[in-house]
């Protein structure tokens, strides 16, 4: 019989399959061409019934955030273990105020009032009725029940937005997404004949063979029986959809499987969405009770209390925390986000953080599924360990959290009911591409068209799920699930991390490129098999296999692996002491020349760390052939910069770097980038860019050399910004500098690092004001002191002397360098007879002679009033004048001019015994040679010390 409720479904299912159509002035965001399976549709929601929204407003910068989560968890990579801070994350994460004030304007055209839900405001929620819904976005909400739970949804098969906020808004939740959500639940769960008694001894390896206990476990898995120590190590548990943990179900469980532990220990409680854990038979869960038993490995301790992370007590123990969410929108993804933004808005994370709920992949949008995967990025960044249940059958297949599948017996097989297999929304990403392309391959057409074989592989790793012993309301019993697996293999990365942190190091943070970069540390499962879809399923083989992933754990060979990538890794996890003020007894110089360094060596700029004691940061260094030993404890504070691409490579490598680590005590700035040739001369002879008189030899047109010019200067500006940056960051620990400023085309309108204008040394993103020179106090503040720098070498070329105020070299020395001892001056041209007369002044020498002439005294005292002093800490101002001037061409100058120049330095040395005139420059652009920079810094006693090196 045909009946009116079935001519209207016919009617909605046919208009649903026409595809939708949105209004003019809308666009179509998301839409299904059908009821998905599981699901059907009972009819229209009601018009006035309430129903909560969330919009996800575009990120600013979510493939930033991607390249950094990479970065600092990559081994080998300079930033490893340097997690990212809550601000750092944030600042990829928010949206644009754009963004955000376009999609606020429409909400409160339609008189709706948004709440923003996220630490970063990228997600706004509201609630308004189904028939408002309708009209704001152009769908056409309805009620469809899931057929195996019998729960009702309102959701809707398309729905469009504003097109000019097709930028703005990426995603409306609860739409499109037909999901149920849900624990990999038990495949058997059985009674255990116990009276609950402790037994006897735990170290037991036969007892593998009756149920997989903790003792099972440490002995199979090797996992220490010490007691973990650092609290700062600590793993959250979730909760979802009504999954409840039991105290007394784990007092039972202490009692009857870890007598060593006091049956007293607990864990703390998180809630958020209405969420709660009610004590009771009634009330057990067993998906929670395993989610938090399996961390007894060592001993529970109370660490969060309701959201807010502080200690309660200071036990020994990883310190666990059971999140309870609730389900408002009656789908379980909420939870998930919601969970993660509660997390999120705390300023310290835990380490580890375990779920064992999963969804079935073609239920989510593709929009849903990206933005729970930028979510759990954020907290990889951060330093968060995702681990998964790889489901029976399903799985969260984003690329930042780590799926873990099952096994089963002694010698162990993967699990049938293992889920795994390849995602229709995620490719694999670049960390697991080639094995998973290695294991498409061995299949060669079997199941083809069954699979996206291009698709991230999953489960990751693999671990016990059968047989696994626990107390649920009040009774011993064992399951089987991969949600014994997820767990398990969390608690022992939660103790990894307790041993790292204990030794000063960073936790591991988002695992899988350590993983598949160092698939032997697991132990690889290469038999058995998870059938599914009328087929026999994937087959587990030797390497990555979409059953049983990488493996399952090997505690010895993970921490060996662990504790080995992390060992250059210095981002004091406990202490951030750093003792660059203590003295230090020697250093190593690396001349670095990127020329002759591969690109890929930028990926090890900072790979070497100082150790003193183990508690000093990193010492930032440059890593060529000119290494003489990679395994010595380098003391390594020299830094030599040469050129575009070193600057601006190091320079990006530094705004990367916390700023505890940016220390160096030694530094060489130059523009220039030197040939192999010219490196090792024994003189500079400068960039292999010719000069302008030398134009018809090498260039074929004015034309040719005017482009070169121009593509230089360009070089040459990047450059000077990226040396203005460099100097500015390290400006706290630098103690000697040495500024090469040759700069052959004059570039002039470049912000360059000389004297006497150091035009970007002033904080932030200010320049420095000329009346700073000029002495002025309240802009002398905006310059960047470099408080414990003591030798200076300033290099003086004639192009420069023009560039700013001649009296203002020495103010600005004294404003920059308060505690200077040792002044080194070279590129001293003949064309700056100015200078004597300058230094006597900024010394507090004799005043110049009078003179009768009333023109030269008011000179004079305009001198006197003028030029800036040098500080009272010098010691010692090192002179190294010009070469005679040549006979014909460019430097055919005056002999007067040069005699008058020599004879007033010389004049100085007499009159002022810290005045030390050194003998004359042999490179006529006055620039020191390679090999007098090396042994200034790598003397005898490894270290620079101008008293020793420039008095012969």
């Amino acid at each position: 019989m045909i009946t009116i409720r079935s001519v209207f479904l016919a009617s909605l299912l046919a208009i649903a399959a026409a595809g939708p159509v949105a209004r003019s002035g809308m666009v179509v965001r998301e839409a299904k061409p059908s009821v998905p399976e599981g699901f059907v549709l009972t009819g229209a929601a009601p018009a006035s019934q309430t129903i909560p929204l969330r919009i996800a407003l575009v990120q600013s910068n979510m493939a930033g955030l991607e390249a950094a989560l990479y970065d600092v968890s990559t081994p080998g990579s300079a930033n490893y273990g340097k997690h990212l801070s809550k601000e750092e994350v944030e600042a990829y994460v928010k949206p644009s105020q754009n963004s955000t004030a376009a999609v606020m304007a429409y909400l409160q055209q339609n008189g709706v009032n948004a709440t923003t839900l996220s630490p970063a405001g990228d997600w706004l929620g509201f609630s308004i009725p189904v028939s408002q819904a309708n009209e704001m976005f152009d769908a056409d909400f309805s009620e469809f029940k899931h057929v195996a739970s019998g729960k009702t949804q309102i959701r809707t098969l398309s729905y469009s937005i504003p097109s000019g906020l097709a930028a703005h808004m990426d995603y409306v939740h609860p739409t499109t997404n037909f999901v149920a959500a849900g624990p990999g639940l038990p495949l058997f769960v059985s009674p255990l004949k116990t009276n609950g008694t402790a037994t006897p001894s735990r170290a037991v390896p036969s007892s593998c063979g009756k149920t997989v206990t903790p003792a099972c476990l440490q002995d199979l898995y090797g996992i220490p029986t010490a007691l973990a120590t650092e609290s700062s190590s600590t793993l959250a548990v979730a909760g979802f959809l009504g999954q409840y943990a039991q105290k007394a179900d784990l007092k039972s469980f202490l009692t009857s499987l870890r007598p060593d532990l006091p049956s007293s220990t607990t864990f703390a409680l998180d809630t958020l969405d209405f969420g709660s854990d009610p004590q009771g038979t009634s009330d057990a869960g067993d998906e929670a009770v395993r989610a938090v038993y399996m961390f007894v490995y060592k001993e529970l301790t109370n660490f969060l209390e309701l959201g807010y992370s502080i200690h309660s007590m200071e036990l020994q123990g990883v310190p666990v925390t059971f999140v309870s969410a609730g389900d408002i929108n009656f789908d379980g993804w909420n939870g998930f986000l919601d969970m993660v933004n509660y997390l999120l808005k705390q300023t310290v994370l835990p380490t580890v953080l375990t779920t064992s709920y999963a969804f079935n992949e073609p239920g989510l949008s593709a929009s849903a599924s990206n933005t729970l995967c930028n979510a759990y990025m954020q907290l990889g960044a951060r330093g968060t360990s995702i681990g998964v249940s790889g489901g029976q059958s399903q799985s969260c297949t984003t690329f930042i959290v780590t799926s873990v599948g099952g096994t089963t017996g002694i010698t162990e097989t993967s699990a049938s009911f293992s889920g795994g297999g390849f995602s229709t929304i995620f490719t694999a990403p670049s960390y697991q591409s080639s094995v998973t392309a290695a294991y498409v391959k061995s299949l060669g057409t079997k199941y083809s068209g069954l699979y996206t074989g291009t698709g991230r592989g999953f489960p990751d790793i693999s671990a016990q799920a059968e047989n696994v012993e626990i107390w649920n309301g009040g009774v011993a019993e064992t399951v089987a699930g991969t949600s014994c697996a997820s767990p398990i293999s969390a608690s022992i990365v939660a103790l990894l991390n307790d041993e790292l942190v204990a030794a000063g190091k960073s936790p591991l943070g988002f695992l899988n490129p350590l993983l598949y970069a160092n698939p032997s540390a697991l132990n690889d499962i290469t038999t058995g098999s998870n059938p599914g879809c009328n087929t026999n399923g994937f087959s587990a083989a030797a390497g990555w296999d979409p059953v049983t992933g990488l493996g399952t754990p090997n505690y010895a060979k993970l921490k060996a692996l662990t504790t080995s990538a992390l060992a250059l890794n210095t981002t004091l996890y406990k202490s951030r002491r750093s003792n660059l003020d203590h003295p230090h007894i020697g250093c190593t110089s690396y001349l670095c020349n990127m020329e002759i360094a591969p690109s890929e060596i930028w990926a090890k700029i900072s790979s070497y760390a100082c150790t003193d004691a183990g508690s000093t940061g990193r010492s930032l260094s440059l890593v060529s052939h000119f290494i003489r030993d990679a395994s010595a404890p380098f003391k390594l504070q020299s830094m030599s910069i040469h050129g575009q691409k070193q600057a601006v490579a190091f320079q990006d490598m530094l705004l990367r770097t916390p700023p505890h680590l940016r220390r160096v005590r030694y530094l060489y700035l130059s523009p220039t980038a030197y040939s192999r040739t010219t490196l090792h001369s024994p003189s500079h002879v400068g960039l292999a860019d010719p000069g302008i008189e030398d134009a018809p030899a090498r260039f074929k047109s004015l034309k040719e050399l005017a482009k070169r010019i121009r593509e230089r200067t360009e070089q040459l500006q990047q450059t000077i910004i990226a040396l203005n940056r460099i100097l500015q960051t390290t400006a706290e620990g630098i103690e000697i500098l040495y500024l090469d400023n040759h700069d052959p085309f004059h570039v002039s309108g470049s912000p360059l690092i000389i004297f006497p204008r150091l035009e970007e040394l002033a904080s932030g993103s200010r320049l420095i004001p000329d009346s700073a020179a000029a002495g002025d106090s309240d802009a002398a503040q905006a310059l960047v002191v470099c408080p414990k720098l003591r030798h200076w070498h300033i290099t003086y070329k004639p192009a420069m002397q023009f560039r700013g105020r001649a009296r203002d070299v020495f103010s600005m020395i004294a404003m920059i360098a308060p505690s200077i001892t040792h002044l080194l001056f070279s590129g001293l041209q003949q064309e700056l007879i100015w200078f004597p007369s300058h230094l006597k002044v900024a010394l507090d020498m004799n005043e110049p002679p009078q003179s009768s002439s009333r023109a030269a005294s008011s000179n004079v005292n305009h001198l006197t009033s003028h030029i800036g002093r040098l500080p009272k800490s010098i010691e010692s101002v090192y002179l190294k004048p010009p070469p005679p001037p040549a006979r014909g061409g460019r430097f055919d100058l005056s002999r007067t001019w040069y005699e008058r120049l020599m004879g007033n330095l010389e004049a100085l040395s007499r009159a002022n015994s810290c005045i030390v005139l050194l003998p004359s420059c042999n490179d006529h652009r006055a620039r020191c040679t390679v090999s007098e920079w090396e042994e200034r810094i790598n003397g005898a006693d490894g270290c620079w010390d101008f008293r020793d090196r420039n008095t012969t």
